[in-house]
C-alpha cells in the first residue's frame, strides 16, 4: 500500500524502499512483486522488471498485466523480437480481452514489425488495431510510420496530421 502511494508521487526511491520492507516479510507477495516490478519500469532498470515480471509469470493467474509489463521492457531494451513472441503469447493466453486490451496488444505487434522492418505484417496489425479503436493517437501514429517505410510518404503525412488533430500539444507539433 504504502509503497503504491510513493509511486503516485513519484518517488521511485521510497516506494522501492517500502516494498522492499513488504518482500522482507514475504518473499512472495505477489502485489509486492508487482509493484517492485513497476518501480523498476519507472525508474528505467529494465532487465531487473523483466526479472520480477517473469517471476510473477510463474505465480499469478493473471498473467495480463505482466504481459504488458513485459512488452514495454522489451521495447525500451531493443529486443523486439522477445517483444513480439510475448505479445504472441499475451494474445495466446489472455482469453477475455477488451477490444481496449486487443487494440494495445495489437498496436504493439505492429511496432515490433516496423522496428523488424516488417511494414507488410506490421501493417495488417496496426489496421486490426484502428479497427478496434480508430481514435488511438500512438496507433495513428505507427501506422503512419509504416507507411514511411513503404515509402508512401503523402499517406504517412495523412496520419500524422490526423494524430496532430486528436491532441495539438506543443511537443507532438515538433
Amino acid at each position: 500500500g504504502l509503497a503504491k502511494c510513493y509511486l503516485m508521487m513519484n518517488d521511485v526511491i521510497q516506494a522501492h524502499e517500502a516494498v522492499d520492507f513488504s518482500l522482507a516479510i514475504d518473499e512472495n507477495n505477489q502485489e509486492a512483486l508487482e509493484v517492485k516490478s513497476f518501480c523498476f519500469l519507472q525508474s528505467e532498470n529494465y532487465e531487473e522488471a523483466i526479472v520480477y515480471c517473469q517471476k510473477l509469470m510463474h505465480m499469478t493467474k493473471d498473467k495480463c498485466r505482466m504481459y504488458a509489463f513485459l512488452t514495454k521492457c522489451y521495447l525500451e531494451l531493443e529486443r523486439t523480437q522477445e517483444a513480439l513472441d510475448n505479445c504472441m503469447e499475451w494474445l495466446e493466453n489472455c482469453q477475455k480481452l477488451t477490444g481496449y486490451e486487443k487494440s494495445e496488444i495489437y498496436c504493439y505487434i505492429a511496432m515490433c514489425y516496423c522496428n523488424l522492418n516488417q511494414p507488410e505484417n506490421g501493417m495488417k496489425y496496426i489496421d486490426a488495431s484502428l479497427d478496434l479503436n480508430p481514435f488511438n493517437r500512438a496507433c495513428i501514429i505507427q501506422k503512419g510510420m509504416l507507411h514511411l517505410q513503404l515509402e508512401e510518404n503523402e499517406k504517412a503525412e495523412e496520419l500524422f496530421m490526423k494524430a496532430i488533430a486528436l491532441s495539438p500539444t506543443e511537443e507532438e507539433a515538433e
